[in-house]
């Protein structure tokens, strides 16, 4: 027998993971290292972009608040990363 690799969202720890009816999941994570005034704090999320996660990374894009302009993050000019992460400032 044949075991089957782990899927790289399997080895990502988690705050909460849901499973929806349709079967699609979306895992929530959170990290925070370094030391003032070098701090840096993410929130992650990730899930099918039919799903959840897509309906807030369409809602971060398009609804923009003063001083949080959100960027989608790039390797190089005309790169995006893949899977498209979406960059909104504290």
């Amino acid at each position: 027998m044949q075991r089957q690799k782990e899927s790289y969202i399997d080895q990502i720890p988690t705050t909460n993971r849901v499973k929806k009816a349709e079967e699609s999941e979306l895992h929530v994570g959170e990290a925070l290292i370094g030391t003032d005034p070098e701090l840096a704090h993410i929130d992650l999320l990730i899930g099918d972009k039919n799903g959840p996660v897509g309906q807030a990374f369409a809602s971060g894009l398009s609804h923009l608040s003063k001083g949080h302009t959100p960027l989608l993050a790039v390797i190089r000019p005309n790169l995006l990363t893949k899977p498209a992460t979406l960059i909104v400032q504290k």
